[in-house]
C-alpha cells in the first residue's frame, strides 16, 4: 500500500466514525422522546379500536395511568400501566388496576387485529363485591376471597378464543342464611375456553356438600349460567338442604340439580 492509498483510507474511516456516532446519537435522542413523550400526546396519534378509549390520561407512554379504560360496555378504573421501549414498539404493557368495585390485579397485555392478549394475569375481588357484578337476589350473605389466575388468553370484546393455564382460587367461602351459616372452606376451579365462551369448572368437596358442573359466561350477552350437581354429605345433609334448596331441587338421588343464571353489568 503506498502513501496516496494510506491517505485515502483514513479519511474514509473517519467518515464511517462520525457515521457512526450521529446514528448513535439519533437513536438516543429518540428514545429519550419517547421516554419523555406525555401519554395523552402519544394516544391523540394512536387509533384506537373502536369502542375504547381512555380518560383522565396523564404521565408518559412508558408509565402513565388514566381515571377510567372503556372498552365497549366495560369500565375499568384506576389504570397504571408500564413497558419498555421494545415494549412500546410491540405495542405490549404491563398493567395494573384498581376498580372502585374492589377488582385489583395486573396482567401484561397487548392488543392486535381485534384481539386482547393477556399474560401472567392475576386477579383479586372479594365473593361480597364480586356479587356487585351480578343480578345477585338469593337472600344469603357471601363472604370469602376471589384470585383469578391466567398463563395465557386471547379473547376479544364478544368471545374467547384461547386459554392456557386458567384458574380460580376461591378462600375462606362462608355463607349466612337466617336458618344458619355455612363455612364451605377453600376451593380451586379450572378457567377455560369453549365455543367462544369463558367455562369454569366447578368441583369442590366441603363439610356439607360435593359439587360437580360448570358455569358459563358469554362476553357478548354478559350472561353467566350455571348448571351443577350438588351431593350432600350423608352426615349434615339436613342442615345443608335449606342452602340448596334455594338453588335448586333433590332428583331421585337426592342430589340437587342446579340451574341458575344472571348478567353481569359493568
Amino acid at each position: 500500500m503506498n502513501l496516496s492509498q494510506v491517505k485515502s483510507v483514513k479519511p474514509l474511516k473517519l467518515r464511517y466514525q462520525l457515521l457512526i456516532m450521529a446514528v448513535i446519537f439519533i437513536v438516543a435522542f429518540l428514545i429519550c422522546i419517547v421516554y419523555q413523550a406525555p401519554a395523552s400526546k402519544i394516544l391523540a396519534k394512536i387509533d384506537l379500536p373502536k369502542g375504547v378509549y381512555l380518560e383522565g390520561v396523564s404521565g408518559r407512554a412508558v408509565d402513565g395511568s388514566a381515571k377510567v379504560l372503556h372498552v365497549d360496555n366495560y369500565e375499568y378504573k384506576n389504570i397504571h400501566w408500564t413497558t419498555s421501549l421494545f415494549g412500546l414498539l410491540a405495542g405490549t404493557y404491563t398493567l395494573q388496576m384498581s376498580d372502585p368495585k374492589g377488582l385489583t390485579g395486573k396482567t401484561d397485555i397487548s392488543y392486535k387485529n381485534g384481539d386482547v392478549e393477556v399474560s401472567n394475569m392475576h386477579l383479586s375481588i372479594s365473593f361480597g363485591n364480586m356479587l356487585k357484578y351480578t343480578s345477585y337476589h338469593l337472600p344469603v350473605d357471601v363472604t370469602g376471597n376471589i384470585t383469578i389466575s391466567v398463563g395465557n388468553a386471547v379473547f376479544n370484546s364478544s368471545r374467547c378464543k384461547k386459554m392456557v393455564s386458567g384458574n380460580i382460587d376461591i378462600t375462606g367461602l362462608d355463607v349466612g342464611t337466617p336458618l344458619g351459616n355455612y363455612s364451605l372452606g377453600d376451593g380451586v376451579m379450572g378457567l377455560s375456553c369453549r365455543n367462544g365462551l369463558f367455562i369454569v369448572k366447578l368441583k369442590q368437596e366441603n363439610p356439607y356438600f360435593s359439587i360437580d358442573g360448570n358455569m358459563e359466561y358469554d362476553m357478548k350477552e354478559q350472561l353467566y349460567r350455571v348448571k351443577a350437581f350438588a351431593k350432600p354429605n350423608p352426615a349434615k345433609g339436613n342442615e345443608v338442604r335449606p342452602l340448596l334448596q334455594m338453588l335448586g331441587q333433590p332428583n331421585s338421588t337426592g342430589t340437587f340439580e342446579i340451574n341458575y343464571q344472571g348478567k353481569f353489568t359493568y
